[in-house]
């Protein structure tokens, strides 16, 4: 889990790096684009994982995995 909390990390600041040197036009696509996802994300998450797939897989329940999503959308 901590090694995935560092790639978001990673990923929201190359996001904040690549902003810095778009154009405009680009920024909102990218921002429209980033908020499609996470809608999609959002809508399967709604889906309670069984347990023994969330013990063995390290996956969150629907409640913490929208908390999650909430943290960085």
């Amino acid at each position: 889990a901590r090694e995935e909390a560092q790639h978001a990390l990673l990923s929201l600041a190359i996001d904040d790096w690549a902003r810095t040197r778009l154009p405009a036009r680009d920024g909102r696509a990218l921002t429209d684009t980033r908020a499609e996802g996470v809608e999609r994300l959002r809508a399967h998450l709604d889906a309670d994982p069984r347990r023994d797939v969330r013990l063995l897989a390290g996956i969150p329940d629907a409640t913490r995995a929208n908390d999650l999503l909430s943290l960085v959308a």
